[in-house]
């Protein structure tokens, strides 16, 4: 899939009969989340001549019941080591701010089918 210029691939792991050379629809969809944290936090970072934080990790999990969809994500951010409490506070509040992190909050309206 090309999302703006960019190549994107998404493909089964081995246990499900893929290839594992991408990571699945859902690890990108969890991956969203923590990229735009990052995004976010770095934006902070260059505002205040700090080191961009280190995404960490994401962690998810899918939903035990129907419909399939992820039951859960957390992302973990580390922050500079250098930044004082106040301005931690401030870049993980400016983090959560995140627009696919407040997406499932205020789900868009999404369709499928075919091209009109």
């Amino acid at each position: 899939m090309d999302v703006r210029g960019h190549r994107l691939q998404a493909v089964r792991p081995l246990d499900a009969g893929g290839t594992d050379t991408a990571p699945t629809p859902v690890a990108l969809s969890a991956a969203s989340t923590a990229i735009c944290v990052a995004f976010y936090a770095a934006a902070v970072c260059s505002a205040t001549d700090c080191h961009a934080p280190d995404c960490g990790s994401v962690r998810f999990t899918t939903a035990a019941d129907r419909p399939a969809r992820l039951g859960s994500v957390r992302v973990v951010l580390v922050p500079p080591p250098e930044l004082s409490a106040r301005r931690r506070a401030a870049l993980l509040a400016v983090a959560a701010h995140c627009t696919v992190h407040h997406t499932p909050h205020d789900p868009p309206v999404t369709g499928i089918g075919p091209e009109a």
